[in-house]
Parts: structure tokens; sequence; C-alpha cells
């Protein structure tokens, strides 16, 4: 399951609820300038695609497009809706992974030091840096 919040006001908001179905693009830091003009910009005033120079790709399962330029696209269907007071919370259920093959370590996992993610908070988009520590490493 994955999810999202999104305000009532916003276009996506609306897309979702009609479709039933969404996708989450993980962009990388190679088009960090397009994201941010992607959530500066509302999809009722720009065809975002076209803006930022993104190619659609079609899902394998959903109806929601998927955007080539982004190394990771997780496909999902939509399972509730929890209103959450200024947003409200979309629930998925993950029904497909794509990742771009120039990212994937030899044992299949992906590898962030190539696919150069990053996130925003508090107004800043940070990099998602170096390895911190492994899982489960607090017990030995």
């Amino acid at each position: 399951m994955l999810g999202i919040s999104i305000r009532p006001s916003r276009l996506s908001h609306r897309l979702i609820r009609q479709t039933k179905d969404f996708v989450v693009n993980i962009p990388s830091v190679k088009i960090l300038k397009e994201t941010d003009l992607c959530g500066v910009t509302s999809g009722n005033d720009a065809d975002k695609f076209r803006m930022c120079s993104f190619t659609e790709t079609a899902p394998s399962k959903i109806s929601s497009p998927m955007i080539s330029e982004c190394p990771v696209n997780i496909e999902c269907t939509l399972k509730d809706i929890i209103k959450l007071g200024a947003h409200d919370l979309f629930l998925g259920e993950v029904v497909a992974l794509h990742v771009d093959d120039g990212i994937l370590k030899p044992d299949g996992s992906i590898d962030y030091d190539l696919a150069l993610p990053f996130v925003y908070t508090q107004g800043e988009y940070r990099e998602v840096g170096k390895k911190a520590g492994l899982y489960g490493f607090s017990k030995k």
C-alpha cells in the first residue's frame, strides 16, 4: 500500500477520484527544476508534460500516465480516501513497479547513488545522501 495526501482544490485530487488510480513518479535531481515547475503550476493552467518536455508513458495495469524521465514509477489502484482536514489521504494498492535498469544493482535492488532521489521539506529540496545504517543494525 502507498499513501499520498492532496488538497481537495488540486486537479490531481479530482482526477484520482475519477479514475480510481494514480502513479507515483519518483524523480531524480536530474529533473529537479522541471519537478519544481510542476509543483508550482496548476494542471488547470498548463499541460505539464508539454511544459516540462516530459514523455508520457503508458502504464501496464491502470489508466493514469507515467513520466518516462522518472527512474521509478509506481502504479496504484485507489482503495480508500481519508479526510484529514486541509488534505485528503489517498490510499492506493501498488499493482506495478517500474524501475530503470540503469539504476539497479546486480541483486535487483535500487542503487540510490544512481537514482539520485530527493525530498522536499520545509521549503527546501534535499538530496537523499549516504547510507546511515542497515535494517537491524541496532541489535548487533
